[in-house]
């Protein structure tokens, strides 16, 4: 692991604690801080996994249902 990805983990883990602790959740902050200290952490965190985001504005809990629901039936997860 290259030294801004670890430092990019570390900020995001760090603030979101501290989210936690002031009672600030649900944000995007902690994520948008390690994309911009390393704006690969995305495909170098994931690029030993087999991923699926979602993402949007609306949406999302249903895309995810659904595509878990295909999964299962594929016999995948």
């Amino acid at each position: 692991m290259n030294l801004r990805l670890f430092f990019a983990v570390a900020v995001c883990r760090l603030t979101r604690c501290v989210l936690r602790i002031f009672r600030r959740g649900g944000t995007t902050l902690p994520g948008a801080l390690a994309l911009r200290i390393c704006p690969d952490a995305v495909s170098l965190l994931s690029s030993k996994l087999d991923v699926i985001a979602v993402s949007g504005t609306n949406g999302k809990t249903t895309a995810v249902h659904m595509l878990e629901n295909a999964l299962k039936s594929c016999g995948g997860g």
